[in-house]
């Protein structure tokens, strides 16, 4: 499998369907720190939820499913219904 970083569309579309899984977060962070330079924060909160998502991920596939959200005694949330995509 080729690497995201070899497919700059690709790569693109990524950080597009992140942030706007990410918006609310954003829009706090832009309104808490008006002065910071948000090229550098939008990259650093992509790399935060990607590595989020990876670890989770990775939780589910060790037979330990959501061990995050028990060990704080969390519900696992609801499964989301998947968006349509232009792509397939």
């Amino acid at each position: 499998m080729p690497s995201i970083l070899d497919d700059p569309e690709l790569l693109r579309e990524l950080g597009d369907d992140i942030d706007l899984r990410m918006l609310d977060v954003q829009r706090q962070a832009m309104e808490a720190l008006p002065d910071a330079d948000w090229d550098k924060v939008a990259v650093l909160l992509r790399l935060a939820y990607g590595r989020g998502y990876m670890d989770a991920v990775g939780e589910e596939a060790e037979g330990t499913p959501h061990e995050l959200l028990a060990r704080h005694g969390l519900a696992k949330p609801e499964k989301r219904r998947r968006r349509s995509s232009a792509r397939r």
